[in-house]
């Protein structure tokens, strides 16, 4: 069977799609997935996305060239929203965090330096802290500010269902167009899952080359209607990515963004894509984890590491 989820890092010996990994000098290293944010455009520095979007280096070994590569988002001057299987077993030492658009660019200039700020603590979710399913989402305090000019996401304050809303924004760092190592941040709106999409992405699922020799194609057919209906639930947003545009490698924990009344909201975090399995593009269905579902988690945690001075995350929670 097609595997549940393809996280959005990438190890270049794995098959994960959420952060990507990097050997040395900036410079990431090349594997055999697809690209990062596809379909979608570099991200102006003067854009509000970019103020808001920070760059996770991740240093996996005591090889400080061996890294992988997330996305982030400012909730408060120094504390930044990420996923949690991003800094899994990792130590605050182990992570980075990068302000800038083009991590490329800025290392060829030699002025990175002033750009980056070093994690202090990590908060995550334990199994016990909701109950159910763990949510995947991290909260990271900086040891610095972030720069002049950049802003703080504001999450979603009020329930409301995501699957009316036709398009969402997504961002992140992921590689670029044709495999393209690059360490830009980039963005592109995609259509929420539903209707007639779900119904065609089922059907997708269905003509995979999957081992047909085990399973009928009725029981495929039960089996990813069980699974897709399982995981549309409140704890995570799903994103239409079968039109050639989504989230990919490198955009773990980016930002989904939606419009509501001239205001952009925070409402997810990137979590996983599911794909064909031999393609492995990640053009079908990403997952966000679904912030508001969360806020208890978010707030405690936001509230600890943040002091009674810092404005609350949802004021009216």
């Amino acid at each position: 069977m097609m595997r549940r989820t393809s996280w959005l890092v990438f190890f270049p010996a794995l098959a994960l799609v959420a952060c990507t990994g990097n050997s040395g000098g900036g410079t990431a290293a090349r594997g055999p997935l697809a690209s990062g944010i596809v379909g979608g455009e570099k991200v102006a520095e003067t854009s509000w996305i970019a103020k808001r979007s920070v760059l996770l280096m991740i240093r996996t070994g005591e090889d400080s060239r061996k890294t992988t590569k997330c996305s982030g988002t400012l909730v408060a001057r120094d504390i930044v929203l990420s996923a949690a299987h991003c800094v899994s077993g990792k130590t605050p030492g182990q992570v980075r965090v990068f302000f800038t658009t083009d991590f490329d660019r800025d290392s060829e200039r030699g002025d990175w330096r002033g750009k980056m700020a070093a994690v202090t603590d990590i908060r995550q979710p334990q199994k016990e802290d909701d109950g159910g399913e763990t949510p995947d989402l991290a909260l990271l305090k900086l040891d610095r500010p972030a720069p002049s000019g950049f802003e703080v996401s504001t999450l979603v304050q009020f329930p409301l269902e995501w699957s009316r809303f036709r398009h969402y924004l997504l961002a992140g760092y992921g590689r670029g167009e044709g495999m393209a190592a690059q360490n830009d941040l980039r963005a592109v709106q995609v259509p929420a899952l539903r209707g007639e999409e779900l119904e065609k992405v089922k059907e997708r699922l269905v003509k995979l080359r999957l081992p047909r020799s085990r399973y009928s194609e009725a029981q495929l057919r039960m089996i990813y209607a069980v699974q897709l209906n399982e995981f549309l639930n409140p704890a995570y947003l799903w994103m239409n990515q079968s039109e050639g545009r989504g989230a990919c490698i490198g955009d773990s924990g980016g930002p989904a963004f939606l419009e509501i009344n001239g205001r952009p909201y925070q409402v997810g975090v990137a979590a996983f894509t599911m794909d064909d399995p031999e393609r492995r593009d990640c053009l079908l269905v990403s997952a966000y984890t679904n912030v508001l579902f969360h806020r208890q988690w978010l707030q405690k945690n936001f509230s600890e590491l943040a002091g009674p001075a810092q404005t609350r995350l949802f004021p009216d929670f």
